[in-house]
């Protein structure tokens, strides 16, 4: 069912915006070995991804990489959530065993990975959930693409948002294995049905392989190093547009508070790994 879902999309749908619903490696993928399994990294926004991402592309081609702005074109065109024609694209994507790396933003889906987990190693890599947010804010902000989320309101007013109330939930919302439910929390959620899907989320990333922290990375490179004999660094990819912004400590202290707030949830998420 899933070829035919990609076919049609591509046949009458993307081909008239000149996408296609995944784009293939064209490079040889070096690894390709009975000792390891394909790798599928789920890429939280804002998390130095795009590093690790270019880190394993170095090692093993391209892959199959998620187009974070086609899949938002898709999604406003066939009026899918963006959670919604991700998880179908990684379904899609995943169909293909002769891939050996998979990356993007990704949902973490369990009725898509249910019975396929253990063929991959699955990976990803968390960051201090107030910095998370603070950094996608700015990039957003400063962006000089403005197709693409961009903010257009100070950072106290979209801190009243929901887009921002959504931002602070990026943890929980994507790993929780349940596009709808993770789709609908926000911080009006109940605070006991928030801490159930943190919990949740807790469980489906304590099944992966590894999970980095960012303010951890040497730890993350060690960790890469042992898996794939990776020995190159993690180096600093997708620098902020502004490229000084006040860090957590130095924004005012009702900015602060509000921040805190926003990020409690997705903290539960990001101590457990710490």
């Amino acid at each position: 069912m899933l070829p035919d879902i990609a076919r049609f999309l591509n046949n009458h749908v993307l081909s008239k915006m000149d996408l296609h619903i995944s784009r293939r490696s064209r490079l040889p993928a070096e690894f390709k070995s009975k000792n390891h399994k394909p790798i599928l990294f789920f890429h939280p926004p804002k998390c130095g991804g795009t590093s690790v991402e270019s880190l394993l592309q170095e090692k093993f081609g391209t892959g199959e990489t998620l187009s974070a702005h086609a899949s938002r074109q898709l999604s406003e065109k066939l009026d899918l959530s963006l959670g919604q024609v991700r998880e179908i694209l990684l379904a899609y994507n995943l169909y293909f065993p002769e891939k050996v790396l998979f990356s993007g933003h990704y949902p973490f889906s369990e009725r898509t990975m249910s019975d396929i987990f253990d063929s991959f190693d699955v990976i990803t890599i968390l960051r201090e959930p107030k910095s998370r947010l603070l950094s996608q804010y700015y990039y957003n902000r400063y962006n000089p693409k403005r197709e693409h989320f961009a903010i257009e309101t100070d950072l106290e007013e979209w801190l009243g948002t929901e887009e921002a109330r959504k931002a602070a939930l990026v943890f929980t919302r994507m790993f929780v294995g349940d596009i709808r439910l993770g789709e609908s929390l926000c911080q009006f959620t109940r605070p006991a049905e928030a801490r159930e899907a943190a919990e949740r989320s807790i469980r489906n990333l304590g099944k992966f392989l590894a999970v980095g922290i960012l303010e951890k990375r040497k730890d993350f490179e060690q960790q890469l190093r042992e898996m794939y004999n990776i020995k190159n660094p993690l180096e600093h990819l997708m620098s902020s547009p502004a490229q000084k912004y006040p860090t957590f400590e130095e924004q005012p202290i009702n900015i602060q508070e509000k921040i805190a707030r926003l990020c409690d949830i997705d903290s539960l998420v990001y101590r457990e790994f710490i």
